[in-house]
């Protein structure tokens, strides 16, 4: 930032030196180069946040939630306000191979992947923040967890031929 403001005297000492200009030209030409420093300062100083279409703040002042922004500019009062960022695109998560023990004693490698997204609306974003420390680690144990239920409460035959309810029961868990 200081770099900036440096670089703009120097611009306007030479212009200074090699012009001849009116004093109100050089005003002028002055309160274009503050307004340029001042421009340069609020963004790199984190006044204005850039929230692409996928993404989403929730902004935070004295520690409280204070409000969802996105997308595009936000502005902040910086030092009185934190913000975290949320994506609102698909995320895949691959839950590593876990054995899963069948209602008959039949150890099962089971593989699961997940397709997850956070809801566009305020309050989902704010409840991926707020409620829980990492939404996406909560969402893979929480799979794990429900898989080795089901499949335990169930024989062999029973998984097998029931895949695709299985994939329902998963899908009504985690909604």
């Amino acid at each position: 930032v200081f770099m900036v403001l440096f670089v703009l005297l120097i611009i306007y000492f030479l212009v200074d030196m090699f012009f001849t200009l009116s004093v109100f030209v050089k005003t002028i030409f002055l309160i274009v180069l503050i307004l340029i420093f001042l421009a340069v300062l609020i963004i790199k100083a984190g006044f204005i946040l850039f929230l692409q279409e996928h993404e989403r703040a929730v902004i935070s002042r004295f520690g409280r939630v204070h409000r969802v922004s996105g997308p595009g500019w936000a502005i902040m009062i910086p030092l009185l306000e934190t913000f975290r960022k949320v994506d609102l695109r698909v995320a895949t998560l691959d839950v590593p191979k876990q054995e899963v023990i069948t209602k008959d004693n039949v150890v099962l490698k089971i593989d699961v992947v997940i397709y997850l997204m956070v809801k566009k609306d305020p309050q989902s974003v704010i409840n991926s923040v707020v409620n829980v420390e990492d939404y996406k680690q909560a969402a893979q144990l929480y799979v794990k967890s429900t898989v080795r239920e089901l499949i335990g409460g169930m024989t062999l035959d029973e998984t097998i031929g029931n895949i695709n309810e299985l994939n329902k029961k998963m899908i009504k868990e985690i909604s």
